[in-house]
């Protein structure tokens, strides 16, 4: 008899990871394994110093592997995710270390994007059938579709702005308000003309209902 091999797999969400990150990530790794190969889009990276000799500011794709045990990092812009290739106290334990490192630097209202909305979008378009083939409520339809409307929008802008990145510098590195607050101002102003917009729309509907 023999027992079967079980991997184990954990996806993260959209990240911006600092050069502090990725020191502590493969720290971890190198201590649960002494080959490790960390491989860019384009190099494959010796030291940590090499990190610096790149001409880029920050990266979207990185590949981390270990042997024996077994466990890949991967890093895209739109996904990453950590594998190991067997279930073990050492493999669950590196990947429960790096797991807190992706949770702590997941983008603010990303939730939004990868689990509100799309929980909804369903429950939403039931009660918009509802609505307009039983209660024959034509107004109420409309706002309904308005507001799904401006959710569907807010999602895609999420999709398509956010993406997984690795700054080459130190979290404690002073950079300008601009670089540190950019994601919260566009995220801030988005929100405020789709408020202002629905609010607006709703508005005129209901004038003109009563």
């Amino acid at each position: 008899m023999k027992k079967i091999k079980k991997f184990l797999r954990i996806d993260f969400g959209l990240t911006k990871l600092f050069f502090d990150d990725l020191e502590e990530i493969i720290n971890i790794l190198k201590e649960a394994s002494e080959k490790i190969d960390i491989n860019t889009e384009d190099f494959q990276i010796e030291s940590m110093e090499e990190f610096g000799e790149l001409d880029k500011e920050d990266l979207n794709i990185l590949r981390v592997e270990t042997f024996n045990p077994w466990i890949v990092l991967d890093i895209q812009p739109r996904e990453s995710y950590i594998y190991a290739g067997e279930d073990t106290l050492i493999t669950r334990g590196v990947l429960d270390k790096i797991k807190s490192i992706f949770r702590r630097r997941r983008y603010k209202f990303s939730w939004l994007a990868s689990e509100f909305i799309s929980k909804i979008s369903s429950p939403l378009i039931i009660l918009l059938l509802f609505d307009y083939l039983i209660l024959d409520k034509k107004a109420i339809f409309m706002i309904l579709v308005i507001i799904f409307s401006s959710l569907s929008i807010v999602n895609t802008i999420f999709i398509f702005s956010l993406k997984n990145r690795i700054t080459l510098a130190k979290k404690s590195d002073k950079k300008s308000f601009w670089r540190r607050k950019k994601d919260d101002i566009i995220l801030a102003i988005i929100s405020a003309l789709i408020g202002s917009v629905i609010g607006a729309i709703v508005t005129l509907i209901i004038t003109k209902i009563l």
